[in-house]
């Protein structure tokens, strides 16, 4: 019995993880082609469905505001996945991450230990990474560019990371 269950949650998890590459390599066609399928979408709706994505039982995801934008939902999702996973990573499991509005788009931030001034512009450059692969913000720097949005980071109120999305 214990077998069969083992083996099924195997499937499960192996049928996930296919899926997820799957909806990967196809975000990353849309990107290379410079292809969006653009809608207005609600910001906070994009980051619940990319929270449910990210491992991290113990981290918070609040939405302080509802922001709608003209956007790919799909790699809006990925966008925001990327920098949940991040924040995460690099904030601790038990991490609170923030969506707000801004003036001129949106934020997300997070109670993490942050990004050093130094490095703010760096982290955006593909292969630039502390313990990782140096994908993750330069895929989110890529999204923002060809929404035709600039982002930068900051610091959040908290002392962590700030992401600001215009």
């Amino acid at each position: 019995m214990r077998s069969i269950l083992r083996e099924t949650v195997y499937r499960t998890a192996l049928a996930a993880a296919l899926d997820r590459a799957g909806t990967l390599a196809d975000d990353a066609r849309a990107l290379a082609a410079g292809q969006l399928d653009e809608e207005m979408i609600c910001v906070g709706d994009a980051a619940a469905e990319a929270w449910e994505r990210v491992d991290a039982p113990d981290a918070t995801m609040r939405l302080d505001d509802d922001v709608h934008v003209e956007a790919d939902p799909d790699l809006c999702r990925l966008m925001l996945e990327n920098l949940f996973r991040n924040a995460v990573d690099h904030g601790g499991s038990s991490v609170t991450v923030r969506l707000a509005a801004t003036d001129g788009g949106f934020a997300v931030a997070d109670d993490g230990s942050g990004i050093r001034s130094e490095a703010r512009d760096e982290v955006f450059e593909w292969g630039y990474s502390t313990d990782g692969s140096g994908v993750g913000l330069a895929l989110v720097n890529l999204v923002a560019e060809r929404h035709g949005w600039s982002v930068s980071v900051e610091e959040s109120e908290e002392g962590g990371a700030r992401f600001v999305f215009d």
